[in-house]
């Protein structure tokens, strides 16, 4: 399970682009197996490499590549990580972190993700206009998602602001 960890910590030391291959393969196996594939080396390997100590490092990095497994547990309002060893049919945690997030990030990173995508739109639709290609269905479709955007964008400031202002 640590595609994208260094051989010298028991890892095949592939790229991200080489992970994302292997969890899409999967997927088209086992959804479930995927899922846990992509945890484990998109998000949990990563951490460790980037950020963990080099103790942190030596102790966790070549289990994550062997015999660990991690996983996300999100539990309301916090979330938690959890690294797990099997041992033959017996799990044992060996450690959880929990921390509790900035509920708005993910409001707007939706909000954000939403605009570019409507301008992304947008653009495609003006620049097949400018090639003299037909572009109407793209001008539609950006048209209907940018009225979309708006309207989300306005209902969820007004949340924001009325929940805001409640505390």
């Amino acid at each position: 399970m640590g595609l994208e960890i260094d051989p010298e910590y028991g890892g095949s030391g592939s790229s991200f682009f080489s992970s994302i291959l292997v969890i899409e393969e999967l997927a088209k196996v086992d959804a479930s197996v995927a899922v846990l594939c992509d945890i484990q080396n998109t998000l949990i390997n990563t951490l460790f490499v980037k950020l963990g100590t080099p103790a942190q490092k030596e102790k966790y990095l070549n289990r994550l590549s062997t015999d660990m497994v991690c996983r996300i547990l999100k539990t309301s309002p916090l979330f938690c990580t959890c690294t797990f060893t099997f041992e033959g049919s017996v799990l044992f945690i060996d450690s959880c972190y929990c921390f509790v997030p900035q509920g708005m990030q993910h409001q707007i990173a939706h909000v954000a993700t939403q605009i570019e995508a409507a301008r992304l739109l947008t653009y495609n639709a003006a620049r097949l206009k400018e090639a003299g290609r037909p572009f109407i269905k793209e001008a539609c479709m950006a048209k209907y998602l940018s009225s979309e955007v708006r309207f989300s964008i306005v209902y969820k400031g007004k949340l924001f602001l009325y929940f805001h202002h409640s505390y």
